[in-house]
């Protein structure tokens, strides 16, 4: 029997829509496109918690694109938002489920 992949998509915001790719690298924590690990960005709320679908099921309609060092979101009725993925900013704790971690704002 043999294996093969139909599609390939990496989806660098958790939840959000992810990019369809002919190929992608390879690292130790999954699939990366251009720098961008796949789910390596998270949306947060106000008070460092994560957001996922579950409570924010309009998150799968925010599109994701990767520039040159630049992660690119955009959604209808909304002004473009280009993140630099080469300056992370300030170290936060931010609350994944029951767990808190460290993540860069």
């Amino acid at each position: 029997m043999n294996a093969a992949i139909s599609s390939l998509a990496v989806y660098p915001l958790k939840g959000a829509a992810g990019i369809d790719v002919d190929r992608a690298d390879v690292e130790t924590t999954g699939l990366a496109l251009r720098g961008v690990g796949d789910r390596e960005w998270m949306a947060v709320d106000a008070n460092g918690r994560f957001v996922s679908q579950r409570e924010r099921p309009e998150l799968c309609l925010v599109r994701t694109a990767i520039g040159d060092g630049v992660l690119e979101l955009s959604a209808a009725n909304a002004a473009p938002l280009a993140l630099d993925i080469r300056a992370p900013g300030a170290s936060r704790e931010v609350v994944v489920w029951r767990d808190r971690v460290r993540g860069l704002d």
